[in-house]
């Protein structure tokens, strides 16, 4: 997900120019629930076999060691030679700075300094308008230190995951039934707009597939869909063709063949968007997404489940799935993709608490892991565009509740 660097003097004006229609005031709630806390039932969603194809699976990638050292910071185990601290907390001042980071972490992404002057991380902070809901920005330099954070995102509620664009914006998705999409430049404080066009519903992960000119979109519902949308005009966000997906033909239900049908309300005024193509499969509780080996991965927690949508032949098959009663990966949520390594990173919402490397074939590699934090979830696991460090968050900590980010510094993969 590594942004294309564009010009920093360009930024703001490109997020006008991208905006399109005008749109009105910003739709803002509090008291849903978040994350596992979700007192969400398998019942109406997606209809799925226990089939699991990768029951017997190959050795595990040898890219990644497991995690056997303390690192001393906040309960995180890391591999043996690598290293953490704490990057931001809760309530506390991000560190030579005086922006003081919001509760519940959670999607993330990093980009290039458009002025080749470190990196930055985008953040979401899944919770209410009133309690900091929105996203932050942090900038690092090259060597991991902090040079400045602000909020690029604010006015939004349960701000799940995103995803990355390549002209360099994150896209956070609101995760409420009236939940949108906002685009905000990393790089410059308050600078989130709505992108409405995208649809309305509970949103989750988004990821743009720029050589396909389309981006796609989950849906953290029992019986969530499978989302496309076509721009009118590459890469204008503003206006657009929403695309649900139906999928037919294969031994497991929610694999083989796609097509895909046009929503006729993306604003869902009368009627949910996922209830709109009556044709459509459901799938159970969208998360993560991520692009990588030219398929779109996404994972569904109620089945627990990594799906590969491959756009060139139109068909969706299955990564993993959780079976047995201790699986070394369950409850699978945030998705990164590693294409040194071509393996996906999977953060675990309960299991075991670890960030998990998911190969292609199946097999996987526990690589970071949280004791003490029980009540929480991993989220927002990134690589930096140097591949010098990662940042993962626990949202809501350890017994406390305050959620933590840390700076993980490590021998990555470099192919």
């Amino acid at each position: 997900m590594a942004a294309r660097n564009v010009p920093d003097t360009d930024r703001r004006r490109l997020l006008a120019a991208l905006a399109g229609a005008p749109v009105g005031a910003t739709f803002l709630a509090v008291g849903c629930s978040s994350g596992s806390n979700d007192p969400v039932s398998a019942a109406g969603g997606a209809s799925t076999t226990r089939s699991n194809p990768t029951a017997t699976r190959p050795v595990a990638p040898t890219f990644w060691t497991k995690p056997t050292v303390d690192s001393g910071a906040d309960g995180l185990m890391v591999p043996e030679g690598w290293s953490a601290s704490v990057l931001a907390r809760t309530g506390e001042k991000v560190a030579s700075t005086d922006y003081t980071w919001s509760p519940s972490p959670d999607g993330a992404a990093t980009f290039s300094d458009p002025d080749g002057d470190g990196w930055w991380v985008a953040i979401n902070h899944e919770t209410g308008p009133g309690e900091g809901g929105g996203a932050s920005a942090i900038h690092l330099t090259d060597d991991g230190e902090v040079m400045a954070a602000h909020r690029i995102l604010g006015g939004t509620a349960l701000n799940c995951a995103g995803g990355a664009t390549p002209w360099g914006t994150w896209l956070s998705g609101e995760e409420f039934d009236q939940g949108r999409i906002w685009e905000a430049d990393p790089t410059i404080a308050n600078s989130g707009e709505p992108r409405p066009a995208l649809g309305v519903f509970k949103h989750e992960a988004a990821a743009v597939d720029e050589p396909g000119k389309a981006l796609y979109l989950t849906e953290d519902q029992p019986d969530g869909r499978f989302y496309r949308f076509t721009p009118s005009s590459w890469p204008n966000l503003g206006s657009g063709t929403l695309e649900v997906a139906k999928v037919s033909g294969g031994d497991t239900d929610g694999t083989g063949s796609v097509q895909w049908l046009e929503v006729p309300d993306p604003s869902a005024a009368s009627e949910a968007t996922r209830a709109q193509v009556g044709e459509s499969t459901a799938y159970a509780g969208g998360e993560g997404l991520a692009l990588g080996a030219g398929k779109v991965f996404f994972s569904t927690k109620l089945d627990n489940t990594v799906w590969a949508y491959d756009p060139k032949a139109a068909t969706m098959s299955i990564v993993y799935r959780a079976s047995g009663d201790d699986p070394v990966l369950s409850g699978v949520d945030n998705l990164w993709w590693d294409d040194s390594s071509k393996s996906l990173l999977v953060a675990e919402d309960g299991g075991n608490m670890e960030l998990v490397a998911l190969a292609l074939d199946g097999s996987v590699t526990p690589i970071l892991r949280v004791d003490g934090h029980d009540g929480s979830e991993l989220t927002g696991p990134t690589v930096s565009p140097n591949r010098r460090f990662m940042t993962l968050s626990s949202q809501r900590g350890a017994a406390d509740g305050i959620g933590v980010t840390w700076l993980v510094k490590g021998a990555f993969p470099i192919a």
